[in-house]
């Protein structure tokens, strides 16, 4: 979602500068931070889940001499760095969510909560219980999970905004 926010999104704004203008009134600059803010957002749980799928099938890697992150620096130091980017993940989100809370957009905030936060949360649980690579299987369905709702959320941004 970066690339045509950063190459394409500046574009429009430049060619249709009528949309700035009223009745239309589009902030090309709100939608750009939703990109950024979404991109990276993305990039954050994807490689919090490529981390704790390399835990996973890290019996399977070290055969091969694949020198995954868990295999060079040890399960404890993944375990440590995937809790970490999940706890900075949420607190991303809680941001955007106090920033939802102050204008009101209750469904947002809430579906955030719901489908976002509180597996954010269970992931931590799961992988600071977790000892062998088998541990890794239900975090890693639940960040797949979490990118699915992730991705879901823009349909609601996009329902939201419709004109009634």
């Amino acid at each position: 979602p970066l690339v045509p926010g950063l190459y394409e999104l500046h574009l429009a704004a430049n060619k249709f500068k009528v949309l700035t203008q009223a009745p239309f009134e589009v902030n090309f600059k709100a939608i750009f931070n939703f990109i950024t803010g979404f991109s990276v957002l993305a990039f954050l749980i994807n490689l919090t889940r490529e981390i704790i799928k390399d835990i996973e099938d890290m019996d399977g890697d070290q055969p091969f001499g694949c020198r995954t992150l868990p295999i060079v620096l040890g399960i404890d130091t993944a375990r440590n760095l995937s809790c970490f980017l999940s706890f900075v993940i949420m607190l991303v989100i809680g941001y955007v969510q106090l920033g939802q809370h102050r204008t009101g957009a209750t469904l947002s905030f809430w579906y955030m909560t719901i489908f976002v936060q509180l597996p954010m949360a269970f992931i931590i649980y799961l992988l600071l219980r977790a000892k062998v690579p088998q541990d890794f299987k239900l975090p890693d369905t639940l960040s797949k999970l979490v990118m699915l709702t992730g991705i879901l959320y823009t349909l609601l941004i996009y329902y939201s905004f419709m004109p009634s």
